[in-house]
């Protein structure tokens, strides 16, 4: 039922295990994420071949904790490309990017229909006294106190120094991998283009 949805467009985003994910024969996938790398490298490549078919381009993006790292050298390998690292958003990054969407959405407000009309005397008159540039300060931060409060002391997720570097313990077994549902380790993003 789900993976009707899927495929007939009615969902645009799928959960899937790996045992899942074999069975999904669906076009046109642009993405996919991988949020731990598989045991079998050779999943990999079948998992990310979903993105890029028929000539299409797709993108493979595959969140990776420092022990995972040899074996994303061992995909490479085996795919014949490098990957690209991107480093995960700050907690500032996030609140610029919300800031900015924010504004964007205010900027494309639709204004030529609306009761507020009315009111707009009332607003003049209230805001008589202050300048817009205070105006924009008190928008901002209404809308963001919030965010930059939740992510004032966000730590740092991506790797540092020489993390990530060389073979990692516990090759081959999940034991090995950073716990992830606890949130212990750094984290890196390196995606593949298709």
């Amino acid at each position: 039922k789900v993976m009707g949805a899927f495929r007939e467009r009615v969902l645009k985003l799928l959960v899937a295990t790996d045992v899942a994910a074999r069975g999904i024969d669906v076009k046109d996938i642009t993405h996919v994420i991988n949020y731990e790398l598989p045991d079998d490298t050779e999943v990999y490549t079948h998992r990310s071949g979903r993105t890029g078919r028929a000539g299409r381009s797709g993108l493979c993006v595959s969140i990776v904790t420092p022990k995972e790292m040899y074996r994303l050298k061992q995909i490479e390998r085996l795919v014949g490309t490098r990957f690209h690292r991107m480093d995960i958003p700050s907690g500032k990054d996030v609140c610029r990017k919300q800031f900015f969407h924010f504004t964007d959405k205010l900027l494309q407000a639709d204004i030529t229909h609306g009761e507020y009309e009315t009111y707009v005397p009332m607003l003049r008159e209230k805001f008589q006294d202050v300048s817009k540039e205070e105006i924009l300060k008190r928008v901002a931060a209404l809308e963001f106190d919030r965010f930059l409060r939740y992510y004032e002391n966000a730590s740092d997720l991506n790797l540092s120094g020489a993390q990530g570097q060389g073979r990692a313990e516990g090759k081959g077994s999940r034991e090995g991998r950073g716990n992830r549902q606890q949130g212990s380790g750094d984290t890196s993003v390196s995606s593949g283009n298709s």
